[in-house]
Order: C-alpha cells, then sequence, then structure tokens
C-alpha cells in the first residue's frame, strides 16, 4: 500500500492528485435501489411503479423519483457516455462513483466504469461501501465492525472480484432517516478500513435530517483525522424548516468546525421527494450559492466540495434534466451572481477535491 500514498487511486490505477482536473465526487453512473422499494398494494400506484419511464409520467417522478422502478435502475452504457460526454465538453476532469451498495453486492457493472474512463478520457474513482440498513448484505447484521473493515480492505487492497479494479474511496457510507445501530457499525468499520488503507470515507448523510455530530463523534472515537472524511447531502440542511435561514448557516459551520468536508452535491435538483417517512423540497440553486458564500465568509473555503449525485433517471441530461455538466456550466454562473470569484470556485472543483482524494499513510 505505501506506493498508493500521495497519490488518487481511479479505476485504471495509480495518478497524481494535480491530474484530476475539474472533479465530482458525488456521482452515479450506475445505480440500482430495489432496497428501496417496498410492496405496492395500491392498483394506481402499482401501474406507476411499473410503467416505463417515459413523457407522460415524467411529471409524477419529478415529484416523487422513487414511484417508478425503472427510473431507479440505470444499468446502460450508452446513456452514462453520453452524460460522461457532456461533463467532459463543459472542461471536466473526474468523477466520484458513488453507486450505493457497494461494489460486490449487487453486481454493479464495475467494469463499465474503466470502459467509460478508457472512452472517453475522463478518470473514474470507484468506491466500496454499504448504504442505509435496507440495503445491507445479511453479514453486517450478524457479523462487528471488524466484519466490516475486513470486507472493505479485501476489495481495497486486492481489487474487487478479478476486474484489476481498486476503490479509490469509501462511501457513501449510509445514514438512514434514522441512524441505525447497524449503519454505524458500518460507520465504524469504515473508519477502521480507512486508517489501515489510507483512502478517505464519504458519507450519505440522509438529507432531511441532521446526524452530522454523531457521525462526527463515532470518527473521533475511532481515531479517524476530519480532513478525510466527508459529510454529504449538506445543502439538504438549507431546506429544514425548523431552522431559520442564520441557524442554518450556523449548523453548516458547526460541522465544518471539526474539520471535515462539507458537500453540496444535490446541485441543480430542486425537485420534492418522496422517501421512507418523509417528503421534501430540495434547496434552488440560488439558495445553494448564497449558503457557499456565507461559509466562504466564515473560511471554510478550502473544505466545500460540489456534486450533483445523480442517482435517478429524471436527474440526467439524457430524461432533459441538469445532469453531471450542471456545475461546470449553469451553477458555476448561480455561484459568481451569488458573489463568489473565479478562485474559490476552483477550490470547490480543483483544489479541494484533489486534497480529499489523496490517499494518506495508515494510522
Amino acid at each position: 500500500m505505501d506506493n498508493r500514498v500521495g497519490k488518487v487511486m481511479t479505476v485504471q490505477g495509480l495518478v497524481d492528485p494535480s491530474t484530476l482536473g475539474a472533479t465530482l465526487t458525488h456521482e452515479h453512473l450506475f445505480f440500482n435501489l430495489d432496497y428501496y422499494f417496498e410492496d405496492i398494494e395500491d392498483p394506481e400506484k402499482k401501474k406507476m411503479f411499473t410503467s416505463p419511464l417515459d413523457m407522460k409520467i415524467l411529471h409524477y417522478v419529478s415529484y416523487d423519483p422513487y414511484c417508478n422502478k425503472e427510473n431507479c435502475q440505470m444499468q446502460d452504457l450508452d446513456i452514462a457516455l453520453y452524460e460522461v460526454g457532456l461533463f467532459k465538453k463543459a472542461g471536466g476532469g473526474t468523477i466520484c462513483d458513488l453507486t450505493a451498495g457497494g461494489v460486490n453486492f449487487f453486481n454493479r457493472p464495475i467494469e463499465h466504469l474503466r470502459t467509460i474512463s478508457e472512452r472517453t478520457g475522463i478518470k473514474v474513482v470507484a468506491n466500496v461501501t454499504h448504504h442505509q440498513k435496507s440495503g445491507h448484505p445479511p453479514y453486517v447484521a450478524k457479523g462487528t465492525a471488524d466484519d466490516v473493515a475486513k470486507v472493505f480492505l479485501n476489495d481495497i487492497q486486492n481489487g474487487v472480484r478479478d476486474t484489476g479494479i481498486y476503490p479509490g474511496i469509501i462511501g457513501e457510507v449510509g445514514c438512514g432517516y434514522v441512524f441505525h445501530e447497524d449503519e454505524k457499525k458500518v460507520a465504524r468499520g469504515a473508519a477502521r478500513a480507512h486508517r489501515e488503507s489510507g483512502i478517505p470515507i464519504s458519507f450519505h448523510v440522509h438529507p432531511p435530517k441532521r446526524h452530522d455530530h454523531e457521525i462526527m463523534k463515532i470518527m473521533k472515537e475511532e481515531g479517524v483525522k476530519p480532513e478525510h472524511v466527508v459529510l454529504g447531502h449538506r445543502d439538504g440542511v438549507l431546506t429544514h424548516k425548523d431552522l431559520s435561514w442564520h441557524e442554518k448557516i450556523d449548523y453548516l459551520c458547526s460541522i465544518a468546525d471539526y474539520g471535515c468536508y462539507i458537500q453540496f452535491d444535490q446541485c441543480g435538483n430542486q425537485y420534492h421527494c418522496k422517501a421512507e417517512n418523509d417528503g421534501w423540497w430540495f434547496a434552488s440553486d440560488r439558495e445553494r450559492a448564497a449558503a457557499l458564500f456565507q461559509l466562504v465568509l466564515r473560511g471554510y473555503e478550502d473544505q466545500i466540495l460540489l456534486s450533483h449525485d445523480c442517482g435517478q433517471r429524471n436527474f440526467l441530461a439524457y430524461y432533459g434534466a441538469w445532469g453531471i455538466s450542471h456545475i461546470l456550466t449553469n451553477f458555476h454562473e448561480t455561484m459568481l451572481e451569488a458573489g463568489l470569484d473565479e478562485k474559490v470556485i476552483h477550490k470547490f472543483s480543483y483544489e479541494n477535491p484533489a486534497r480529499m482524494l489523496t490517499i494518506c499513510e495508515k494510522y
């Protein structure tokens, strides 16, 4: 592992962090959210769920992306190549694929990630993880945090199956509506795998909840240095109804104070979402940009990461949405309009991701 220190692991091997270019730190080039689905008894809802994803139902999917099965599954290489092609055209350089479930358990076509990288010239960083409890493989409930770490380290050190592809990030580690004990176990396993391997950890913090301090408490207990931790979906805090605008910014600052990365990874997403026992609107890009401006004023510009989290088909440019080039095009202009300057915006997409993805010595 020593030869990996100071480098970034991509699906085509180790690279120097300075070569990453504009980087998206939380995307899903392929996805399968079967573990989100529950039995549907209502005939109308069942019809919607099993219908083809076409123009007739995109309106409904915009309010509830989980109401249609096809919207939550995407294994099409051509569509992924189309999305990545737009990202490259916009000046993109690297994509972190944080597909939920990890690389071992849902037969995700991880080889396609290498194909995409080879065909487009875009660097791709693969992951290893377990997401929320509903998607855990059976061993998690029966095992220990050390068992989780062992599984993660097998892929990190030996490669995924027989593909020769090595993960460069642990995540997105799932933290659901209720932070379940098994999810805490996975968090501890991720921490131990990080300390042994030096690759960073990225968390899925459920957008309508605020489990950040509890996550960081676990990381501290496990001896993880906060500069190797990413708290994801934190633009979700901007929609929390129980907080005023100033309280939202104060809360974001309170978690940034640990020294971890704060990730705004739903850029472009202004839809409504229904999931589990809650529903919420995502923040607007204007709100995101205004919050980023405030975080920069308070001194956290070196801890901010940006991405889109395009984990359903209706989020993709192929289906008429923003896709994964949005940050480098439209949202870039929105940030400028909010008062952020080019130097700071460059940090969000270039310098901060490169630092975050750099493999450290084990400790």
